[in-house]
């Protein structure tokens, strides 16, 4: 499916304004932006998406940015087109961000991703701990769970594309499934283990 969203901005300030145009969901398979002045002349445009190498992005960021320079009192025209291929619900978080605020604005954010990947980092690591010492294989399937639903959350903030895989366009296209399916099965088996299904439900353990 394919989107476009168009908006005018006007420079108010006696200086030029240093804008961001941000885009907060990195799953999209294609973005390009054009801007155009008011006459109608392209003066800017960019492409960039999940199919797109990270170091080819504008700015290298975790979000899609694009840098718009709107000059006093003069309007410019920014058309943005949006593309995910085999996906009926798209999002497409449009926001404006000052140039010079953009470290304040991602700190809050990043400090909270630091947080939850440091937790699941530590369940992660204590749960392998006790796999390698108690020899039980639930405490591994748990593992797969919890890195599993580490990696998809981190990846749908970003952070996965920018320092795990940034150059792997076709791993990028199928991460998402490959590790929520990954994910949902060891869940499936260490639940099967914990609840001792094969003695109270053997034929659904089976299945299982």
């Amino acid at each position: 499916s394919t989107y476009w969203f168009g908006l005018e901005l006007r420079g108010a300030d006696d200086a030029p304004t240093d804008w961001l145009l941000q885009i907060a969901y990195p799953p999209l398979d294609s973005v390009k932006v054009f801007v155009y002045s008011k006459g109608g002349t392209l003066t800017a445009s960019y492409e960039t998406g999940d199919r797109v190498p990270f170091q080819e992005r504008p700015i290298q960021n975790r979000n899609y940015l694009f840098p718009i320079t709107v000059e006093p009192h003069v309007a410019v025209e920014v058309l943005v087109r949006v593309q995910q291929l085999g996906a009926d619900v798209v999002e497409v978080p449009l926001a404006l961000v000052n140039a010079s605020r953009l470290a304040e604005e991602e700190a809050v954010p990043i400090v909270f991703d630091g947080i939850y990947a440091g937790i699941m980092l530590v369940m992660g690591i204590y749960n392998l701990f006790l796999f390698l010492f108690l020899r039980d294989r639930s405490y591994l399937d748990y593992v797969g769970f919890v890195a599993a639903i580490a990696l998809f959350l981190l990846g749908l903030r970003g952070w996965t594309a920018q320092y795990l895989w940034p150059d792997a366009i076709a791993w990028k296209q199928v991460s998402y499934p490959v590790i929520l399916t990954g994910g949902s099965c060891c869940m499936l088996v260490f639940s099967s283990q914990l609840l001792e299904l094969r003695e109270s439900m053997p034929r659904f353990a089976r299945f299982l």
